[in-house]
């Protein structure tokens, strides 16, 4: 989801931000959420969904101004946000809950911290740590707001550019382009593991939940849907894609024994460096 195709959160299930099938026709309506914190009514006007897993669906949308609300608000600087907003399941509305609690941890630390000297490799959670109740469906799912990624996936970078851009490039200039993409996912890697708190494992990082930015040169990493706090239920068999799965990750998948950290991340940052 996560990419929001930035033209995430997934933004942010897995993987959320392929393009979707849905019609433009559906991409006309408009949902109405409820602010549990304070019982806010938000209605969003959706443009055109960004891309559709199991877990749900993101949105292009637009957030009509609530009364009393100031213009210069975190959630209406563009006026474009992404919505996603989890299908009808407990298991995919608990996942978008803890969801939005990483992605608010992520951005509080990332706000503060005079360790970086750079802007955030996270997608960036506009709404608060309790997703939004959509009031205008039955069952009422869950929703969070994201920021808009104006681009492309690394996915689709990689397949429909990078082997030309490497023909008509001079080899420093794809040297250099390497470097700065794997020290952009090397940054993402450094804020999960300073969130403030305990660590924060993506287990999901792929070229399709990186999104490229900034006419092609920047990277944000997105779609937190399966992430874990380091200590906390981390060892769910078949999470994340098996192409970029760390050998201990493979060892979980026979031996629920076998354990894993934090560095299956950086496990899977290496294979995107090598396929670059």
């Amino acid at each position: 989801m996560g990419g929001i195709r930035r033209s995430s959160t997934d933004t942010s299930g897995s993987e959320m931000h392929d393009e979707s099938d849905e019609t433009s026709t559906d991409a006309q309506q408009s949902i109405d959420a409820e602010r549990k914190e304070d019982g806010t009514r938000v209605t969003y006007l959706l443009e055109t969904p960004l891309g559709s897993g199991g877990g749900g669906t993101v949105w292009l949308a637009e957030r009509v101004p609530y009364e009393g609300e100031s213009a210069t608000s975190s959630s209406a600087e563009s006026g474009l946000l992404a919505v996603k907003k989890a299908k009808d399941d407990f298991k995919w509305q608990s996942n978008l809950a803890r969801e939005a609690r990483l992605l608010c941890r992520l951005r509080d630390q990332n706000r503060n911290d005079p360790r970086k000297d750079w802007d955030s490799r996270i997608v960036r959670i506009l709404s608060s740590e309790k997703p939004l109740e959509c009031i205008s469906e039955a069952g009422g799912p869950p929703l969070i707001e994201l920021e808009y990624l104006d681009g492309e996936t690394l996915r689709a970078f990689l397949d429909e550019r990078w082997e030309e851009q490497r023909r008509t490039s001079s080899r420093k200039e794809v040297l250099l382009t390497v470097c700065r993409f794997v020290r952009h996912l090397a940054q993402a890697i450094w804020e999960l593991q300073h969130a403030g708190g305990e660590t924060i494992i993506h287990r999901d990082i792929k070229p399709r939940n990186v999104m490229v930015t900034g006419a092609g040169r920047e990277l944000t990493l997105f779609d937190f849907n399966v992430a874990r706090e380091a200590s906390g239920d981390h060892y769910t068999r078949g999470v994340g894609s098996e192409d970029y799965w760390a050998p201990e990750v493979h060892q979980h998948q026979h031996d629920e024994d076998a354990t894993y950290d934090q560095r299956v991340d950086l496990f899977s940052v290496g294979v995107i460096a090598w396929e670059l």
